[in-house]
């Protein structure tokens, strides 16, 4: 595991020059988008940035990190117990980064599997009955992604809904993809895309 707030080893390790070194290279005009919303008049608004933020320097530019290979050297499984009621079940695989060409395609592909219309879901929670929550989500970064497929089950039924899961994506993978579907899932994803823009806080 690779804690996002680090670890207390690499926090204790921290001092003030790495500090201000981050800040230099990262917190620089280069590397920043000054974003504003709401009912305001554009040529205002320019003279008020350029008050405030002219005078700030550049920065070294954006860190761009390499991109994670494309094939993991094996399957790795973890688990941990937190009770007896109710096991959840993951199952990542690698997917495209945010400027991957495949990107678009992955949620097109991630809209029929995991929604609660979707395929996982209709297998394992309204034919079978073996989970309350079930689906996929897909999320991208920089320099990689991850696609999950999960549910939350009865303990003794672990073994057959990650059967179903699995059985799932290698439907997805091997089989033919119905143009209906297809075209289902990319109005969803497009309409979910344009409903998710319109606040103030995702513009």
């Amino acid at each position: 595991q690779r804690p996002i707030v680090g670890t207390p080893d690499s926090i204790r390790a921290l001092d003030r020059g790495r500090l201000l070194e981050a800040r230099e290279r990262y917190y620089g005009a280069s590397n920043m988008v000054l974003a504003v919303v709401g009912r305001v008049r554009q040529q205002e608004m320019l003279v008020k940035v350029a008050a405030h933020f002219s005078g700030m320097a550049p920065g070294r530019g954006t860190l761009v990190p390499e991109p994670f290979a494309a094939e993991l050297p094996g399957t790795r499984a973890a688990e941990e117990r937190a009770g007896r009621q109710q096991a959840i079940i993951q199952l990542a695989v690698l997917a495209p980064a945010l400027g991957h060409p495949d990107r678009y395609p992955f949620m097109v592909l991630d809209t029929m599997l995991g929604l609660v219309s979707g395929r996982i879901f209709t297998e394992v929670r309204v034919k079978r009955g073996l989970a309350y929550v079930a689906g996929s989500g897909l999320a991208g970064f920089q320099d990689t992604g991850v696609w999950t497929a999960y549910a939350g089950t009865d303990p003794q039924n672990v073994d057959q809904v990650s059967q179903l899961l699995l059985e799932e994506l290698r439907k997805a993978r091997e089989e033919p993809l119905p143009p209906e579907e297809v075209e289902g899932a990319v109005g969803h994803a497009v309409g979910r895309l344009i409903v998710g823009s319109e606040s103030n806080s995702a513009r």
